[in-house]
């Protein structure tokens, strides 16, 4: 999810420059929640892009809030563990 909202910030910078289609600010916030935001993060200080848009950093702020919470809600609970165990046991089939 880093990868794909880092380029995709990318991608939005080089089309503001061209002033050409952007990409939704609602879709970099989507791939921000769902895991993306450290690469949303480097890519924000790589490009210099939204990073002086106080609305949409709030958004960011809460959006890798939400994702550390719940990284530390499921280390703290031991639902890491069991979760990791889930995933690696469903893989097996393969």
């Amino acid at each position: 999810m880093s990868v794909l909202s880092f380029l995709l910030y990318m991608k939005d910078k080089h089309a503001a420059r061209r002033n050409t289609w952007r990409t939704p600010e609602s879709t970099l916030h989507l791939l921000d929640f769902l895991g993306g935001w450290p690469g949303g993060l480097i890519a924000q200080q790589s490009f210099r892009h939204k990073v002086s848009k106080t609305p949409f950093q709030v958004v960011f702020g809460l959006s890798m809030a939400c994702n550390v919470g719940a990284a530390w809600w499921l280390v703290e609970t031991g639902n890491a563990a069991r979760l990791s165990h889930q995933v690696l046991a469903s893989l097996s089939w393969m």
